[in-house]
């Protein structure tokens, strides 16, 4: 099995997000974005950190990017519902 390198990139997101390390995962997430843009798990996963990072209007807008190439995507409604109460 080879990976693409946007599959690569995310996966480093991942075992970084798991560290800890918001930053250097959103960074990682973002690439993996640029590089394969309708990865819709690498932007549902920006969209997580981000919103653990505080950046809300950021991952509102990922959020509704995921929903917009997956609109069945249920835990990406979930969690932009929860950005949204937490906005007020």
């Amino acid at each position: 099995m080879k990976l693409s390198l946007s599959e690569l990139t995310y996966n480093l997101g991942h075992v970084l997000q798991q560290q800890g390390n918001l930053a250097a995962a959103g960074a990682a997430y973002q690439r993996a974005v640029e590089l394969s843009p309708s990865f819709v798990q690498a932007r549902h996963a920006l969209a997580i950190v981000l919103g653990e990072q505080g950046q809300y209007q950021a991952a509102i807008d990922h959020y509704a990017q995921v929903i917009a190439q997956q609109p069945d995507a249920v835990r990406a409604y979930n969690n932009l519902a929860c950005i949204l109460a937490l906005q007020g």
